[in-house]
């Protein structure tokens, strides 16, 4: 079966994409380049992969889009509104109701300080995370064990 060709509008999105690519890529030492290699490693493909998405041969998703803008620290916005429109919808869709459970810092602030000491640990010399991760680390076990106590599947 013969592959579907691409719609303009989702051509145009590859091309900006390459485009933003080049543009983090040009003028940069070779080692603080960001190659397609390291664009599959992220996303669990293949290089050969990342070139159709790159090249126009497979439409953008919200995955490839969001990686790929996250590396070259770029919004997904610049070179695509339409899947940064979808990244934010699924962002909304997962957030709680206002006011429906305390916030995560909240819950962290409340515990001992034993339980505290052990995440911190957990986060910074196990994990190796910075600071920042350590704390989307907190965030994401508070979303999977929330105030109940029921874990989430």
């Amino acid at each position: 079966m013969k592959k579907r060709e691409l719609e303009a509008w989702e051509l145009e999105e590859c091309i900006a994409l390459k485009r933003a690519v080049d543009a983090f890529n040009e003028g940069k030492p070779r080692k603080d380049r960001v190659s397609q290699t390291q664009l599959a490693d992220a996303l669990g493909i293949n290089q050969g992969s990342v070139s159709a998405y790159l090249n126009g041969v497979n439409a953008l998703n919200a995955k490839v889009a969001s990686i790929i803008a996250g590396m070259i620290g770029i919004p997904v916005e610049q070179f695509s509104p339409r899947l940064a429109n979808e990244i934010s919808s699924m962002a909304a869709a997962v957030q709680p109701p206002a006011g429906s459970r305390r916030y995560q810092d909240d819950l962290y602030e409340s515990a001992p300080a034993e339980q505290r000491a052990d995440v911190d640990d957990i986060a910074e010399k196990l994990l190796k995370l910075s600071p920042e991760q350590a704390r989307k680390l907190k965030q994401a076990m508070d979303l999977l064990i929330p105030d109940d106590g029921s874990a989430k599947d």
